[in-house]
Formats: C-alpha cells, structure tokens, sequence
C-alpha cells in the first residue's frame, strides 16, 4: 500500500471520482491533499475547467465525502494569512498545512504564531520549496522563490522540535540545502515531488547516492505525486527506479511509500 503525501485539488470536472479510481487501482491507500484557491486557478488542469475555485472549503466538502481516502492540507500563504485560519482547518477535519508564496522569508519571525499552532495541534506543515511555477505571470501577487530556500527552515525546525516539517521537491535546485537538513533535524522530511519530465528524471542514479548517503536516509523520505492524476502511475515508477538505484532494499523502499508518512500522520 502507499500513502501520497503531496497532491492538489485539481479543478477540473469529474477529477475528485478519477483521483479516487486510481488510488484504488495503484493501491495507494489515502491521500494529502491541498487546495491553492485562485492563486493557481487552473493547476495541472487537462480536462474541462470545472468552473470552481479549488479552496479549502471545496476540500473540506471532498474531506468529508472521502474521510478514510483523502487527508486535507490546508492552504496558507504567510503574511497573507493568519493562526485563526489554522483553527478552521481543524473544523474542516484537514491533517496538516500546505504553506507556499510567504510575503517575506519563511523564518520572518512574524510568522512563528504560525508554525506555534500547526506544533500545538500537531499539524505537520508541507513547505514548498524551490522554484516556483505560476500557472500564469501574477507580477501584482509578489511571488518570490528565493524566499522559499530550504534554508529557511532551519531556524524553524530549531525553535519548534516537534513541528514536523516536510521540505516539498527537495528544494530544486538547493537539493543539497534540503537533504542535509532532513539528515541534521530530526522533525524535517522531504519529498521528490515534481512534473514526469522535470528535474527527478534529469538526475543521475550517482546524484541520488550523493545526496542519500547517509545510514537512515530512508526514514527521511516521502512518497508525493503533485501530478495530474493521469501521471501518478508514471511517478511512482520514477520513484521506484530511484530508490532502487540508490541501492535500497524492499523494507527501506515501503518505508518511504507507506510507514514514514503513516507515523508522520499519526495514522
């Protein structure tokens, strides 16, 4: 069985039944879902434009017709939102926090009561990190992906040990910056996320053994698709193929499909 960490609310007609169809086909047992409201109206849309705005209170309405199948990630954009937003997300019944296109830094500490909820009611925080791809130019919405380095999450994981972080696409291109941070703190993951023809396939086997060379890798990885429905059965190829270049065995290998995002959930 697997658990998707990374996935989002595609606003695109009969999409929520076909994600579900295929969860069952891949045995992938739930799924984390977030929903980016007009900011990324129209995101990985292939089919016909439903018509709605993908949001968090559309992902409630999925949440509650899914309960065992899909696990909300509330959206929250810092300097945009505040913690009273982190109170509705409880009442929606969402697990966790998808946090993307902060204001400022993502260590401001401005936006510590944030980070001080999501640890209070043990809700783990999804940080995209890395380049951020628009699904249109939005020069009035002040999007900048320097402000979303890995690095930025150091002092954060300092200064909330029990907020689980998850570092999303491995900080492309500041890879390096987001393994070692999952190495040295004990509350930091990451994910491979990213599109079937971007920079996961454009890695070497040699690149991966590099950045995962450390005893215990495996326990700091986590299985996302962030992807049409229609690409995950290609994803977790992908993933698959990696890690078994890497050279890690079948139990390491359900680690990161399955157990390390089951414990991190508290499933």
């Amino acid at each position: 069985m697997i658990i998707d960490i990374h996935h989002h609310l595609v606003n695109e007609t009969g999409y929520v039944e076909q994600l579900i169809r295929e969860m069952d086909r891949l045995l992938i047992e739930k799924i984390c879902v977030s929903a980016l409201g007009p900011l990324f109206d129209g995101l990985f849309v292939k089919g016909e434009h439903s018509g709605e705005i993908a949001d968090n209170e559309m992902l409630g309405r999925i949440v509650r017709q899914y309960p065992d199948r899909v696990i909300g990630f509330g959206f929250l954009r810092p300097g945009k939102d505040n913690a009273a937003l982190i109170e509705r997300f409880m009442e929606w019944g969402f697990g966790g926090i998808k946090i993307t296109a902060p204001l400022s830094n993502y260590d401001d500490r401005e936006y510590y009561p944030l980070y001080e909820k999501a640890q209070t009611l043990r809700l783990p925080i999804l940080f995209h990190s890395g380049i951020l791809t628009m699904p249109r130019p939005m020069p009035e919405e002040d999007i900048s992906s320097a402000r979303m380095r890995p690095i930025f999450l150091e002092t954060i994981a300092q200064s909330f040990p029990e907020l689980k972080i998850i570092i999303a696409h491995l900080g492309v291109p500041w890879k390096e910056e987001a393994t070692i941070l999952a190495r040295i703190f004990k509350n930091v993951f990451v994910d491979l996320t990213g599109s079937v023809e971007g920079w996961r396939n454009a890695t070497s086997t040699e690149d991966f053994k590099k950045l995962f060379y450390w005893k215990g890798s495996e326990d700091k990885i986590l299985f996302g698709s962030d992807v049409h429905w229609s690409e995950i059965e290609q994803v977790i190829g992908d993933h698959r193929r990696i890690f078994r270049g890497i050279g890690f065995e079948d139990e390491q290998i359900h680690k990161i499909f399955y157990e390390n995002a089951s414990k991190l959930l508290g499933l």
